[in-house]
């Protein structure tokens, strides 16, 4: 993708996409596209970005399509961010959702999953 290159890894807690390289105002387009095909419901993401080594302003418009493709499919995400990404979203102010790393974020998910099951029987009861 233009200087990217990007991996997908569907584990038991989430798919985990990897971007690598640079992600840039021409290849960013690409990238939501590639990205879109990972994004399933009832599946949580990982986009990590931690080894990303430039990062455009124009690439949170990647973080905009991950966070909208995911609301529709109605899971969660998390971000891994690189110190470039990070810069650019400290600049705009951006709020997304980030971990520190890969298995913090399937941690994350792991903790969000054993609440919900500790749910179902309160919620299965009938009064």
């Amino acid at each position: 993708c233009g200087g990217a290159q990007l991996r997908a890894q569907c584990r038991h807690l989430a798919t985990v996409v990897s971007i690598t390289g640079d992600i840039t105002d021409a290849n960013v387009d690409a990238l939501i596209e590639r990205v879109r095909h990972y994004i399933l419901t009832e599946k949580p993401v990982v986009l990590d970005l931690g080894d990303v080594r430039s990062f455009a302003t124009h690439g949170v418009a990647l973080f905009e399509a991950v966070d909208d493709m995911c609301e529709e499919a109605a899971v969660e995400w998390s971000l891994v961010a690189s110190q470039p990404v990070s810069r650019v979203l400290r600049l705009r102010g951006d709020l997304v959702p980030t971990a520190e790393s890969v298995p913090a974020a399937l941690h994350h998910f792991s903790d969000v999953m054993s609440e919900r099951r500790q749910l179902l029987p309160i919620l299965g009861k009938s009064a």
